[in-house]
């Protein structure tokens, strides 16, 4: 999809393994009533604000299709106290 869109989620804290589900439903409705992802081309992560010189390395594994595959699932962990991290899914 080429149309990105924006979600907020909570606060994880450094010690916490937490799952980020990027849900798609609603958007992929609008296409149509059967439209699904076919596949994750890439999730990335950047931080929005403070420092963390190695992002990416709060995606723990890789991430994973819902089983009605419209959402994205992916395994956070770590990360720097004060860091505000951006999360990008790529399908």
């Amino acid at each position: 999809m080429s149309d990105p869109f924006a979600q907020r989620t909570d606060i994880k804290a450094p010690g916490e393994v937490v799952p980020y589900t990027a849900d798609f439903t609603s958007r992929l409705a609008k296409l149509s009533a059967t439209e699904t992802i076919s596949a994750i081309l890439a999730v990335t992560v950047s931080v929005v604000y403070g420092t963390d010189a190695n992002s990416n390395a709060i995606k723990s594994g890789a991430a994973a299709l819902s089983t009605d595959n419209k959402q994205v699932i992916q395994l956070l962990t770590g990360g720097l106290d004060g860091v505000d991290y951006h999360i990008l899914i790529e399908v």
